[in-house]
């Protein structure tokens, strides 16, 4: 079941961009979640919305004018507006990780957020692979 593109479901869908890289991923989940759920036509008229209206300067300048899908724009702004992370970094990184002063649910978020952050740079992209 497909429909067609709607401003309104957009605008509260799809959160403007700020500079914040986590303002960032949710605006791509939300474009993967809104493009799975338009007609063809609406598709497009996402494509023209996220690129007009929903990203900083900054964004419209590493990315291109036009897209022919979503599916390209999203990666082309995870390739150009995200922080791309060394798997080797992040291992060291795991394998340094102290507790000190912080406390225990502190330390395991941060301890959490470094393994997924590896988990996402081991896999290179690669959807397969996060399953694993």
């Amino acid at each position: 079941m497909t429909e067609k593109f709607n401003l309104k479901t957009a605008t509260s869908l799809l959160p403007l961009m700020n500079g914040n890289e986590s303002v960032t991923k949710q605006l791509i989940d939300a474009i993967e979640l809104y493009d799975s759920l338009l007609d063809n036509d609406g598709k497009q008229a996402l494509t023209n919305y996220v690129l007009k209206a929903r990203l900083t300067e900054s964004a419209k300048i590493r990315l291109k004018n036009v897209y022919a899908s979503n599916a390209l724009l999203v990666q082309d702004m995870r390739r150009f507006l995200l922080t791309t992370k060394s798997a080797a970094s992040l291992s060291t990184q795991l394998v340094q990780i102290r507790q000190n002063n912080m406390s225990i649910e502190d330390f395991g978020r941060k301890v959490e957020n470094l393994l997924v952050e590896l988990t996402i740079a081991q896999a290179d992209g690669n959807s397969e692979a996060l399953q694993i």
